[in-house]
């Protein structure tokens, strides 16, 4: 019962906070429409120049942690070289940089807005190397839950 209610609440949460960033105003006065190109995506709306480490789980203090950098519309690569199968689950969690498309309409934003949270997500080695995982808020929320 209480496992029905941790998802229940997460996906209540999911839908609220979805319904309130589309209501969101301002933040974008630019007329610079974009397409995101094919690879790893980090997104509330394109997060440019965050910051993101991508970890092994281990149940020690040795863990291995790989860092890049997103471009300018939240891509990032991933390039395998510690080794880890392509079936292992990494921890990939992004910080900082700065929201160019705050009120997610898909046009730029004429000033940036920074990004001062972190988000998380799971995903398998092979997914990041093939370029297929987008890290967004919504694993976050069910992550802290």
């Amino acid at each position: 019962m209480k496992k029905n209610l941790k998802i229940f609440m997460a996906y209540l949460i999911s839908i609220v906070v979805s319904l309130f960033l589309f209501g969101c105003g301002g933040g974008s006065t630019g007329d610079s429409s974009y397409t995101l190109s094919s690879g790893n995506h980090a997104m509330l709306g394109p997060l440019s120049g965050a910051n993101v480490k991508i970890c092994e789980l281990a149940y020690n203090s040795d863990f291995v942690c790989l860092e890049t950098k997103t471009d300018k519309l939240g891509t990032f690569s991933f390039s395998n070289t510690k080794g880890w199968g392509s079936d292992q689950i990494v921890l990939v969690i992004v910080s900082g940089g700065e929201d160019v498309d705050y009120d997610d309409n898909g046009l730029l934003d004429a000033k940036p807005t920074p990004n001062k949270g972190v988000i998380r997500g799971f995903a398998k080695v092979g997914d990041l190397a093939a370029g297929k995982v987008n890290i967004t808020f919504l694993p976050t929320l069910y992550i802290i839950m």
